[in-house]
């Protein structure tokens, strides 16, 4: 995501998707480097600590920065999409799935009842990581597609 953020702020156009996705780079990073605590019956058996660790609290910001870009970013190239109506929509369309399933997450996860009756929490999660990187997929190779004609 960094090399295809530098590519991008290299090329013609809007530089504000370069940074999203180099800040989005940035935090897939940090959210690896800092491991969230065991939780939600994950990893079955694992103790849970009493509460939160450093590592869980800054896993869970930098998860956050990570979810707002990867939902900004689509958002923000389909303001700047001037080529396609059909794009624009998809665009428009993933930063919105992006945005309610994680926001979606985030409702379920707070709420202490659903967590112990099996909420699908981990499928909100990943509903919004898949069609977040779907878009990254579609977004960059459709820019090698329009750079290479």
């Amino acid at each position: 995501m960094l090399a295809g953020a530098v590519g991008l702020w290299r090329s013609p156009g809007s530089r504000v998707v370069a940074v999203i996705i180099g800040v989005l780079g940035l935090g897939m990073i940090g959210a690896g480097i800092f491991v969230v605590d065991p939780g939600l019956g994950y990893p079955p058996g694992e103790r849970v600590p009493p509460r939160p660790t450093f590592h869980d609290s800054a896993h869970q910001l930098v998860s956050l920065i990570v979810f707002l870009a990867l939902g900004l970013a689509p958002l923000v190239a389909a303001v700047h999409t001037r080529s396609s109506r059909a794009w624009a929509a998809y665009c428009l369309l993933s930063g919105i799935v992006v945005l309610a399933f994680f926001a979606a997450t985030v409702v379920v996860s707070a709420q202490e009842e659903l967590i112990f009756t099996g909420a699908p929490i981990g499928l909100l999660q990943r509903v919004s990581v898949v069609a977040g990187f779907a878009w990254l997929a579609a977004f960059f190779a459709r820019l090698r597609t329009v750079n290479a004609r």
